[in-house]
Parts: structure tokens; C-alpha cells; sequence
């Protein structure tokens, strides 16, 4: 193929001027006279010459055309992309044994969770394991026993652990329940024929309502009433009990009139106080 074919028309190079610099010797005149030279002399060229010397620039222009076009990239770009990519995969691989390591913490606090519970369920007062195991003679031996050593009161009694003054003795630890026409006092101790004695005091809490009734203790070893005392307002009455083979030991508190009768309606309530138990 001929070069003709490719530029049928003649081509025409056009030459700007240059603006003259200052100090720099170069004039309007002398820029004109070079032009002109050069026009001459381009003139001089082959016609082959003339045409590839105007090929130049379009080539230029098509291989820079060619360095912008879609499915071209630059080295640059791609190891950019095949370095992120490098790195990205690791960053996913990561994620489960992240998460395996979350989920072996999370069971090790569970499993230090159910045994702290369990180290907090197995420990507790003497109070706390004679109410669940029952009393024997080595959780009771030299204290007082509480509330929590006693069997549940039967329906109607309302036993209140505190500090009462009962005649002479002030600030005294032990059970009371109100006495009145309506309410008596009901507890019981089950020894489980461990035990030999049971030793305690029954009196009236010296900030009772009434001052007049008298309080009926009767003793039960395994049912048998085997002692029963009235007890005024001001007294303490001690009691020593021979529980050997005994089981259960239910104490009762009844109100009376000082005429042994049944209080009224009307009448005032005493408060029944038992404290200073103790088994052996």
C-alpha cells in the first residue's frame, strides 16, 4: 500500500511564531527570516519525506490514544490490585479462628461461672446447714440455736427472730410470736434421737401490749405432753428437758386470763418469747 492512499490530500505543516525574549537576541525579524528558511528548505524535500515527516505526529497521537483505551492498564495499577488483593485474603482467613477464640473464652467464663455457683451453693453458716441437713450434735455444739434450726411453724404462728428485754434479762437474742384470742405459738425441734437434753427460756417481751395474761409452755417429745407451765408476766421460766430417743420436740405458747380462761376480743395481746435454747 502506498502512502498516497493514507493522505490523499497534500499535507500542510504550519510553523507559529515565537514572541521575542528579552536580552535573548532574538528578534521579530530574525524569527520571520528562520521561518522563511525553513519554509524553503521544507519545500526542498522529496514528497516521500514531506509525508513521512507529517506521519510523525499522528503517530504520536495514536500511541497515546492507545495508552488510554479500556482494556489497557498499567503495570502499576495491576500489581496494585493483586497486592490488595494478597492482603484481603489473609485478613478473611483470620475470622474463624477469631471467632473460635471468642467462643472458647466465652465457654471458659461459663464454666468458671457454674463453679463459682457451685463452690457458693456447697459453702454456709451453721444456721443455714441445720436447716438443711437437720440438727446433730456437731453443728450445734456450744451455740444458741436460731430461728432457722426450727421446724416451720404450723398455719397461724408468726415467729420473729430478734432481740427482746423479758423481765430482768435486757437485749436478749430468741424467737417471739404475738399472743392474743386468736393467735398461739407452735415450733418444734427434730433432734433425730441424737441429742440428750434441751435446755431454754420462756417469758413475755416487757414491751408487750398487755401485762395482765399469763402464757401457757407446754413441752411434746414425739406427741406426749410431758410438761406444761404458766408463765406471768414478769418471770423467765428455765427449762431442762431429757430428749433422749426423742425425735420431735414441739414447745406450744397459749394465752390465759389470770382466771385460766380464754382472752376476750377485747383484751390486749402479750408477746411469747423463747430464747437461750440450746441441744446437747
Amino acid at each position: 500500500m502506498r502512502l498516497t492512499n493514507i493522505l490523499p490530500q497534500p499535507v500542510e505543516i504550519e510553523y507559529f511564531s515565537i514572541s521575542p525574549v528579552p536580552d535573548s537576541g532574538i528578534t521579530v525579524e530574525s524569527t520571520d527570516r528562520r521561518r522563511y528558511s525553513l519554509a524553503m528548505n521544507s519545500s526542498k524535500l522529496s514528497p516521500a519525506r514531506r509525508i513521512a515527516t507529517a506521519l510523525i505526529p499522528v503517530a504520536t497521537l495514536s500511541l497515546a490514544a492507545c495508552g488510554s483505551l479500556p482494556f489497557s492498564s498499567s503495570p502499576s495499577t495491576s500489581s496494585a490490585s493483586a497486592s490488595k488483593a494478597t492482603t484481603s485474603t489473609p485478613s478473611a482467613s483470620a475470622t474463624p479462628s477469631a471467632t473460635a477464640s471468642a467462643s472458647a473464652s466465652a465457654t471458659a467464663t461459663t464454666t468458671a461461672g457454674a463453679t463459682d455457683a457451685a463452690s457458693a451453693t456447697t459453702s454456709g453458716n451453721p444456721s443455714a446447714e441445720a436447716t438443711t441437713n437437720g440438727l446433730t450434735p456437731e453443728n450445734s455444739k456450744g451455740r444458741e440455736l436460731r430461728l432457722s434450726d426450727f421446724q416451720q411453724p404450723a398455719t397461724g404462728s408468726s415467729w420473729e427472730e430478734k432481740r427482746y428485754d423479758v423481765a430482768s434479762t435486757t437485749n436478749t437474742m430468741g424467737v417471739g410470736t404475738k399472743l392474743d384470742w386468736l393467735h398461739t405459738g407452735e415450733i418444734e425441734l427434730r433432734l433425730a434421737n441424737k441429742f440428750q437434753k434441751v435446755t431454754f427460756n420462756v417469758g413475755q417481751a416487757n414491751d408487750s401490749e398487755s401485762s395482765d395474761l399469763l402464757v401457757r409452755v407446754a413441752v411434746f417429745a414425739d406427741g406426749k405432753e410431758i410438761e406444761t407451765v404458766d408463765v406471768p408476766f414478769n418471770d423467765a421460766h428455765p427449762f431442762d428437758v431429757n430428749v433422749a430417743n426423742v425425735n420431735a420436740l414441739k414447745i406450744t405458747l397459749t394465752p390465759i386470763t389470770q382466771k385460766q380462761e380464754k382472752p376476750l376480743i377485747d383484751d390486749k395481746s402479750t408477746t411469747g418469747v423463747i430464747f437461750n435454747v440450746k441441744a446437747e
